[in-house]
């Protein structure tokens, strides 16, 4: 259930028509002057128009009211929920029940594990925020950030509550992506052997690796937010800084040699790479990645492996940046520039060109029955599969958390579904260690109904939906209609 920010104010009713369902449905009613239905009309187009799950309950916890947003991502019409059921409905049972847990413990009296662990805190005048998991009618799900509050009549007395709730399915998503890389970036840079750092425009540090800091037995308060002269002092900050600045105004990688005291006083030369950084507001910020080449700057068989090694980490660095980091495939975000560069080469040339989106079946039912690294194991043997029965010149990519897609280059519709069965027959004949894993697949065509990335992703997706709605473990292909 979606429950929002509390009521303030003159508590205004909500007046529930228990015999007639409209879509439409306001939680402000008022009829006893044209102002009430001026507030009607305009309360009901705010409510809908809103892009949140705004839902109402009467004390028992029957659904009174719905906006349109809730209604149409959910997937119900209105004569399905209203005056009918429960937020049961659209919730897991199982995080329902956790959550009830939860609050028997914090509230110090047992709270049962239904609509109660809705609005316990909510009856107490305590704001409750959460995230929930919503089960749309078609089975999907989204997760929402939740709040609870509680209704009043005119008179002050409790007559049911409100629920509101934000989609933050794609936010939650991101916000791992980052967590992921940045963890990705800290572990490589920590553990290259050059001294790594970002400083913004006007030269002030923003970042150093433990490389540096270790070397110059400097702490991140010590370093970070100052410049070059302040740090090294006036000599050698000046250069320092002239080099930035050349980086900055010529906008690409340029190499130094720069020399920089550590702190016993001796002298040292580093090979530096330095590059701009863009940003989204315009201002570049510099990089630089530093070698100690003091002992081998005469021996220039060292100093070649060295850039070797350089050349080896930014390698690896973009290539981090285009794998996913459990399967090994291409991610999402290079899966998307590769499926533009290819729809432009079909286009270009005149060539055929095939996308197969895949999901594998019921696989929430797969990890909460023999745990998430088990599941995570499915996935990366999946991968496996698909990279072995992919062509070479095909992109395998993972796009969500069990699903995948392969852009398949100079391949018709037909030849594009008789390479899926052969995978998805592969998938379904391989020695699994738990149980059978199956897949669905949905498989579009470039053409003049899908001439872009985003119409034959959708075209596969509603391809994929119908082998799902149609038991799994099946390909299908798209329809005219699609």
């Amino acid at each position: 259930m979606d429950l929002s920010e509390p009521v303030t104010g003159q508590p205004t009713p909500v007046i529930a028509k228990p015999h007639h369902v409209d879509s439409t449905h306001s939680l402000l009613n008022t009829h006893d002057s044209n102002r009430g239905d001026v507030n009607h009309a305009l309360s009901t187009a705010i409510l809908n128009c809103a892009d949140l799950t705004i839902i109402s309950t009467d004390l028992d916890g029957i659904i009174r009211t719905c906006n349109q947003s809730a209604l149409h991502r959910l997937g119900y019409d209105a004569s399905e929920v209203l005056h009918r059921v429960t937020p049961a409905l659209i919730h897991d049972p199982v995080e329902v029940a956790q959550r009830a847990k939860v609050l028997s413990e914090e509230l110090g009296h047992r709270v049962e594990p239904g609509f109660e662990a809705f609005v316990a805190k909510a009856r107490l005048g305590i704001p409750d925020e959460n995230d929930w998991t919503y089960i749309c009618k078609d089975g999907s799900r989204f997760t929402v950030r939740l709040t609870v509050t509680t209704l009043f009549d005119r008179s002050g007395n409790l007559i049911g509550f409100l629920g509101v709730g934000k989609d933050v399915s794609q936010q939650r998503d991101a916000e791992r992506a980052l967590r992921e890389t940045k963890l990705r970036f800290e572990s490589f840079m920590n553990n290259t052997p050059a001294m790594a750092y970002i400083k913004d425009a006007n030269g002030k540090m923003l970042y150093a690796n433990e490389q540096l800091k270790t070397t110059f037995e400097i702490t991140d308060a010590e370093l970070l937010g100052k410049t070059d002269t302040e740090l090294w002092g006036q000599d050698v900050g000046a250069t320092l800084h002239e080099h930035d600045k050349m980086i900055l105004q010529a906008n690409k990688q340029i190499r130094f040699e720069e020399t920089v005291p550590t702190p016993d006083g001796t002298e040292r030369t580093w090979l530096s790479f330095k590059f701009p950084i863009p940003t989204e507001d315009g201002d570049n910020l510099l990089a630089g990645l530093s070698i100690d080449i003091t002992d081998q700057k005469y021996y220039q068989d060292q100093l070649e492996e060295h850039q070797e090694r350089l050349q080896e980490a930014v390698a690896k660095l973009e290539r981090i940046s285009q794998t996913d980091s459990l399967t090994n495939l291409t991610n999402r975000g290079e899966f998307d520039r590769r499926l533009r560069d290819e729809i432009a080469r079909a286009q270009r040339y005149q060539l055929p060109m095939s996308l197969v989106m895949i999901d594998i079946d019921a696989f929430k039912m797969y990890n909460d029955t023999f745990g998430h690294p088990a599941g995570d194991a499915a996935l990366v043997d999946v991968a496996e599969l698909l990279r072995y029965y992919a062509r070479t010149s095909d992109v395998v990519a993972r796009v969500g958390g069990e699903e995948f897609a392969i852009i398949m280059p100079t391949t018709p519709l037909q030849g594009a579904y008789l390479a899926s069965e052969r995978l998805r027959k592969g998938i379904q004949d391989h020695s699994w260690t738990q149980r059978p894993v199956t897949i669905s697949v949905g498989i579009a065509e470039l053409n003049t109904n899908a001439e872009d990335a985003e119409s034959i992703m959708q075209s596969a997706d509603q391809a994929l939906y119908r082998s799902k709605k149609a038991g799994g473990n099946r390909a299908t292909v798209t329809s005219d209609r699609d």
